[in-house]
């Protein structure tokens, strides 16, 4: 049976290098070759071939025309040695039972992509001289210890290293540029470190269970696709042991998402200038969140982080789309003195709702691009608005007493509710009815809701204006109040 699969693959290799290139001799060009100095372009092994068998067809026929190398489903094969490639287009070593070793010394490019899965035994890869990748992709060796790309600079589409249970080792200390970076479900990895690495599209940090330190000290952009509608950037998630992200010359990110990283304390981001959305959450152990030079932005979100006390963005003025601050147990303080601006059209969303914060003022805020301006606090006594022009919907709610609502400048708007559980104080409804009949002109259809510490309710929907209802001196038309 062996033979016959000789045969077999020799006739395979010697037919499909005839498509390689015109009028070749012995190989010259890529076609009619039965081996020599030139080699076939694409060499397969598998089935039971043995490390013999494997060593005499790389002999026979390995050279500069080989682009293609498959090492598949083999089921005896336990080491192959390939000195003779420099360059490879594919290469694909999937599923093999037996082998532990793979060594091709001389490899320095693969222009297309490589494939390494499922090869359950394999402990040992040899590519020390390999300095370009188009596609590089390794999972599911559970006996890998090691891997080592010592020369790689460059990698222009997909780095995957996932799925290798007992990796304790990466190095990656050359590279330079990248693609898309995926370090994924590595169990035992400790730490990643790319201490070269200058530029990057987007990378993927993940349920490594062991990692205590990413560490990308160089890193400066984490360049946008040319396709805008891709959201390219950072996500590092559900490493339960990550304590320190190093991203200390970053200055640049499309996404920043940092998210269910139960030990994460220190994430350095004071050089960072340029962000489109960044998305915080779970983090347990953060204390402080802190965007000191962004002035536009397109998504906020920071949920769930329990030790964060401080949220500030205090260059931030334009906010293209959503914010959104829910479940910091103990938040205490968010800081916006400089946003004007939040949402360019209706359908983005603002909510600030289950932390601990009393007071909230956004002094500059203008105009809210939301369905609704969502906000629930438990302890919050005051709200500050007094720029704020232009909203749909404004919904604030306390348990405790709202002392003070200032809201001096609203102007469009469509419904007002200050239905509070906790009430507000007479001051507070005073100051809003006081700015509601100098709105010019008399605003109209609008539906307001305030409810005060004596249970007072007043509703308007139609036309508000001064005149005279009780000791209020205001008047509407189609008005309902209880008390």
């Amino acid at each position: 049976m062996k033979h016959i699969f000789l045969l077999i693959t020799l006739t395979i290799m010697t037919i499909s290098c005839s498509s390689d290139g015109a009028d070749g001799i012995d190989g010259a060009n890529g076609i009619n070759g039965t081996g020599g100095n030139n080699g076939l372009g694409r060499l397969v092994f598998s089935g039971d071939i043995t490390n013999e068998d494997a060593a005499k067809i790389i002999a026979e026929n390995t050279g500069k025309n080989t682009h293609t190398l498959i090492i598949k489903n083999t089921t005896s094969l336990t080491t192959i040695d390939i000195s003779e490639i420099s360059t490879l287009v594919e290469l694909e070593v999937i599923g093999n039972e037996e082998l532990h070793t793979l060594t091709i010394a001389n490899l320095e490019s693969i222009f297309g992509g490589a494939k390494i899965q499922t090869n359950v035994a394999l402990t040992s890869i040899n590519f020390s001289k390999l300095t370009t990748v188009g596609s590089f992709s390794i999972s599911g060796s559970p006996l890998l210890e090691s891997l080592s790309f010592p020369s790689l600079i460059d990698s222009k589409n997909i780095l995957s290293i996932s799925n290798l249970d007992n990796l304790t080792t990466l190095d990656l200390s050359s590279l330079v540029s990248a693609n898309l970076i995926q370090i994924n479900r590595n169990q035992k990895l400790p730490t990643i470190d790319l201490p070269k690495l200058t530029a990057l599209r987007e990378a993927s940090i993940s349920d490594n269970i062991a990692i205590e330190t990413i560490n990308l000290p160089v890193l400066k952009i984490l360049e946008a696709s040319e396709n805008e509608d891709n959201d390219d950037g950072l996500f590092i998630g559900r490493n339960t042991n990550l304590i320190a992200i190093y991203l200390n010359v970053l200055t640049s990110i499309d996404m920043l998402t940092i998210r269910n990283n139960e030990n994460l304390t220190t994430i350095n981001l004071d050089k960072l200038v340029s962000l489109g959305s960044v998305s915080f959450g779970s983090n347990p152990k953060i204390t402080t969140i802190s965007f000191p030079n962004i002035t536009t932005i397109k998504n906020i979100n920071f949920s769930e982080n329990d030790l964060v006390t401080n949220i500030a963005f205090p260059d931030l003025k334009t906010l293209e789309s959503n914010l959104t601050i829910t479940g910091n147990n103990i938040l205490e303080t968010l800081s916006f003195p400089m946003l004007t601006s939040i949402g360019t059209e209706n359908r983005y969303s603002f909510r600030i709702r289950d932390n601990m914060i009393r007071n909230i003022t956004f002094p500059n805020l203008e105009t809210v691009n939301a369905n609704t301006i969502n906000i629930g606090e438990d302890l919050l006594e005051t709200v500050d608005f007094p720029k704020l022009a232009s909203f749909s919907v404004l919904n604030i709610d306390s348990t405790v007493l709202l002392n003070s609502v200032t809201l001096s400048s609203i102007q469009n708007f469509e419904r007002l509710d200050l239905n509070s559980s906790g009430k507000l104080s007479t001051a507070a409804i005073d100051g809003i009815l006081n700015r509601l009949v100098n709105i010019t002109p008399v605003i109209t259809n609008k539906t307001i809701w305030l409810s005060s510490k004596k249970h007072i309710i007043y509703y308007y929907v139609f036309k508000f204006h001064p005149g005279s209802i009780g000791s209020k001196g205001y008047s509407c038309y189609g008005c309902h109040f209880t008390g």
